[in-house]
């Protein structure tokens, strides 16, 4: 398919534009630095409780797309204003073609045409019942399609989250503690584990971790941490 990626978020859009799907886009990076891949921890609005634990879902660094918004203009601004890092502190690797994740049916790849800007490791595409939280008027189902990018970040570029309304916490993740993490219902002892909290919640000592779209992505692609350093 000779298309760009803004091209391609821009038909996606359309087409459901007047539809009876809501549509959600986004765009995430995976920062890895030091072997360890780095998500952030969702709002404290988002948290579940089990026996006072703290359920939080996990995702990559990013947002929502801003209608009209370039995916790649999406990604710096969520990336500032999430952990205050800017986009030249990335590299990134040369990806060929991106892998297009479904829930609804097969997965296929896609090789977008070069505008230089970097492509994709995959893209979430899933299509759900609309949550009762969100319910708009005409709308019965959800589309998502989450743009995922992967990036090194500078040895000397701290992850932390920012003092703001966004995230709550950075964890990190290494090989092990990844894959216990994507299945999901997982137990994190904060004393065991790297995690950076807003200040708010420094004294918070486990939570249980569930993946959000960005690490169920990975698990679907079949992607492990070997698999994501090998493209460094």
């Amino acid at each position: 398919m000779d298309v760009s990626i803004d091209e391609y978020s821009d038909s996606f859009y359309n087409k459901f534009e007047e539809s009876e799907y809501q549509i959600n886009q986004g765009a995430s990076v995976l920062l890895i630095k030091r072997d360890k891949i780095y998500f952030a921890l969702a709002k404290e609005k988002s948290w579940k409780y089990d026996d006072g634990v703290p359920i939080i879902k996990f995702t990559g660094i990013g947002g929502t797309r801003e209608k009209e918004e370039k995916i790649m203009d999406t990604l710096k601004r969520e990336l500032y204003e999430e952990v205050e890092i800017s986009i030249d502190r990335l590299c990134f690797p040369k990806i060929n073609e991106t892998l297009i994740v479904k829930n609804y049916e097969e997965n296929s790849k896609i090789k977008f045409k070069n505008c230089n800007t970097p492509n994709p490791l995959y893209v979430v595409d899933y299509r759900l019942p609309l949550r009762e939280d969100v319910k708009s008027y005409g709308k019965k189902y959800s589309c998502l399609q989450l743009f995922v990018y992967i990036a090194k970040v500078s040895e000397d570029c701290e992850i932390k989250p920012r003092e703001n309304d966004n995230i709550t916490g950075i964890i990190s993740a290494n090989k092990q503690q990844l894959n216990n993490y994507i299945d999901g219902n997982y137990k994190v002892n904060i004393r065991e584990n790297n995690i950076t909290w807003k200040n708010k919640y420094k004294d918070i000592e486990e939570i249980i971790v569930n993946p959000k779209f960005t690490p169920q992505g990975l698990k679907k692609a079949g992607l492990t941490l070997e698999n994501l350093l090998k493209l460094f």
